[in-house]
């Protein structure tokens, strides 16, 4: 709506699947739990919006300019997503409470999507680049790997003092 009214070709239902399975382990002094997840997403749409200056193909684009506001879509994607996740406390003393967490992922596209342009500044509405080369490229959208840790002092007397420390990697640009 941001461009025009159109509606996405030939969009069909988006399929997700996923799958995931854990491990809790408890003690006296140690509370764990481990997370393997596996996600699959098909025949998605992507949407984005922006100028386009010099675009191929510009003898689509009325009064032979060949910039525009355009709308990027990607279509029938397939995306998946696995890991690990690791989340483990102990209690090794009355006072002091270890802490630490870990997320290990490779999210992909899994396939070449359709790739369109469409434009009010198009003479047919769009210009269709046919297959994107995104199959086994890294997902945007956040880190794939994640670390955290700390530990917190309960005092007695009934006031407390924590500390935690988080490092992330593996995030990639849209």
């Amino acid at each position: 709506s941001r461009e025009n009214h159109n509606i996405v070709r030939h969009i069909e239902e988006e399929k997700i699947t996923v799958f995931d399975a854990s491990y809790i382990y408890r003690s006296p002094i140690v509370k764990a739990k481990l997370t393997g997840y596996y996600t699959k997403t098909e025949d998605a749409n992507e949407v984005s919006f922006y100028f386009a200056d010099g675009l191929s193909g510009s003898e689509d684009i009325e009064n032979n300019d060949t910039s525009a506001f355009v709308q990027e879509v990607i279509q029938g994607v397939d995306k998946k997503h696995f890991g690990a996740e690791l989340g483990i406390e102990a209690q090794v003393t009355p006072t002091i409470k270890l802490k630490g967490a870990a997320s290990v992922g490779q999210y992909t596209y899994d396939n070449n999507p359709d790739l369109y342009l469409t434009s009010d500044d198009f003479s047919n509405g769009f210009l269709d680049f046919g297959k994107a080369n995104l199959k086994d490229y890294k997902i945007a959208g956040g880190p794939q790997r994640a670390y955290s840790a700390g530990f917190e002092y309960r005092d007695p007397d009934y006031w407390w003092f924590g500390a935690t420390t988080n490092f992330f990697s593996n995030a990639y640009v849209d």
